[in-house]
């Protein structure tokens, strides 16, 4: 076995099968016939992987402690920092975390009081987790069924904001989401304060449509007046360490940090994304069920259940679609897994790259275009709505040309060859 964080035949495989799926997309267009999708299936095969999904290591272990990350047998390659040269300051969770120097409103000091100093710079702008996200956690209802969150009863039966979209009382929805998302009225900094991303709430951006109109409504500018708190109702905890305290300065903190490069997660969708493009849908599921049942937690017989009526391997098809959000729910923040999928899915039906143009045409990929979404719920948290935000910052605009990067000018001048299509 190689030492912690060294490459070796594992991680070799573990890459091959996640730039197969590229080539496959780019190179092929993404036919059930392209070769890069057997080499997927043979790199899998190569690492072990089965339907019992025995690599696979629980969930937020993964992310929310570096003594059980350091641990985890599902990670295949990682990339550390010591704590002799890195503070909180220089992780992921100083851009992520919130902010809070007390410039909110009277009533948030009253209702939501927070008596810590939480002095991170958060997410600004579109940067937070969006309603989008949060809607593509599944539930179990209470028959056991798994369904689209606002298809369970929950959503009918819950006396409050966190019964009808969050479940949070006996956890009822994907297990991943407790381990990736902070969202109101949850505690934070190792239990030392509980935030409130609602109307008015102590961590409610006062710019964003969360707080729109609330002057006219209460008579003052309500929420926290600095601009680096949540605009969508949410913020992140995925790679967020559960046991850090809040402390004046985020340099002050000392710590040890890991960031997964690849994983057996990752690997078991890959298997399942190459099966699907291939049409082997009986195949498919089986390897997407093994991260809904060993990360997401839901029970094996529902599961098949839940997949067995889907089918389909183009956009808006249901087996598709059921993907795409198993696949969102399970990689989000892990370097940029779902952004390079949309567009090696969008690839896919733009027919591949053929003598630097598309083939068909540079497909507009629906999840890259539109309004930024957020929840805004109300101040006493029994009632909420989402809103949409098109906002500069927020507002998702796709190009095809962000299929391809540009080539250096230098480069193709030398070289003699065409420029990518969108770049001229």
């Amino acid at each position: 076995m190689s030492e912690r964080g060294r490459a070796n035949v594992k991680a070799a495989q573990a890459l091959m099968m996640r730039v197969g799926l590229q080539a496959a997309a780019y190179v092929d267009g993404g036919t059930p016939t392209s070769s890069y999708y057997d080499q997927v299936l043979l790199a899998g095969q190569a690492l072990g992987l089965d339907a019992s999904g025995s690599q696979l290591s629980p969930y937020a272990s993964m992310f929310r402690s570096y003594e059980t990350a350091v641990t985890a047998s599902e990670l295949i390659l990682t990339r550390e920092r010591n704590k002799t040269n890195t503070s909180l300051y220089d992780t992921p969770m100083q851009y992520q975390g919130l902010w809070a120097n007390g410039k909110f409103s009277d009533y948030a000091k009253q209702h939501f009081p927070i008596n810590v100093t939480m002095n991170f710079w958060g997410m600004d702008g579109g940067a937070w987790p969006t309603q989008d996200l949060v809607d593509d956690y599944l539930v179990e209802d209470v028959d056991g069924s798994i369904k689209y969150w606002e298809d369970a009863s929950y959503v009918a039966t819950g006396k409050n904001v966190d019964e009808k979209m969050y479940f949070s009382n006996t956890k009822k929805r994907d297990q991943r989401f407790y381990a990736t998302v902070l969202y109101d009225s949850c505690k934070y900094f190792n239990d030392q304060v509980r935030v409130f991303f609602r109307r008015d709430g102590n961590v409610s951006n006062a710019n964003s449509k969360i707080n729109e109109g609330s002057e006219q409504e209460y008579g003052y500018r309500a929420g926290n007046t600095e601009n680096y708190n949540s605009s969508t109702g949410y913020a992140m905890l995925k790679y967020f360490y559960t046991h850090v305290v809040s402390l004046p300065s985020p340099g002050d903190q000392k710590m040890d940090y890991l960031y997964s490069v690849l994983r057996y997660g990752e690997a078991y969708l890959n298997m399942a994304e190459a099966y699907l493009m291939k049409g082997d849908f009986e195949n498919a599921k089986k390897y997407m069920a093994t991260t809904m049942i060993k990360h997401g937690g839901f029970k094996p017989d529902r599961v098949v259940s839940y997949l067995a009526p889907l089918t389909g391997n183009n956009w808006d098809n249901s087996l598709f679609e059921a993907f795409k959000r198993e696949r969102n729910v399970e990689m989000v923040y892990e370097n940029n897994d779902y952004y390079w999928s949309l567009l090696r899915w969008g690839m896919r039906s733009s027919g591949g790259v053929k003598n630097g143009e598309y083939a068909n045409s540079g497909y507009v990929i629906p999840e890259l275009q539109g309004a930024l979404r957020g929840i805004r719920i109300s101040r006493d948290g029994k009632s909420y709505s989402f809103f949409q935000d098109n906002n500069a910052v927020g507002e998702a605009r796709f190009s095809p040309k962000r299929y391809l990067l540009p080539i250096r000018e230098s480069f193709r001048l030398q070289s003699g060859v065409e420029q990518n299509p969108g770049w001229e």
